[in-house]
């Protein structure tokens, strides 16, 4: 047989501080979200092509210690690196 055990509701405290974290979490899934969005737009400015840029994300990169674009793009350092790069390369071989 199951047991079943009463929780009690939260205190106020716990409730404000469940509500500030489920706030953090929105705004830094938010700020992935527009991070990844850049990236894909400057990815696809460089390459020319979004479906090309979508495969590039997932695509080992040499100026990128081997590392594929999406896979950095969890940490703001690693995003750094990936616009950085995608930058550099677009003022390198980017169009007109």
């Amino acid at each position: 047989m199951l047991d079943v055990v009463a929780k009690k509701p939260p205190t106020d405290r716990e409730a404000k501080h469940h509500v500030s974290l489920a706030s953090g979490l929105h705004k830094n899934r938010q700020l992935k979200d527009e991070t990844l969005t850049s990236v894909i737009e400057l990815a696809s400015e460089v390459i020319g092509n979004r479906d090309e840029a979508m495969r590039w994300l997932g695509t080992p990169v040499r100026g990128l210690n081997y590392a594929t674009p999406i896979s950095l793009l969890g940490t703001k350092e690693g995003a750094m690196r990936v616009t950085t790069f995608s930058a550099k390369w677009n003022m390198a071989f980017g169009s007109e």
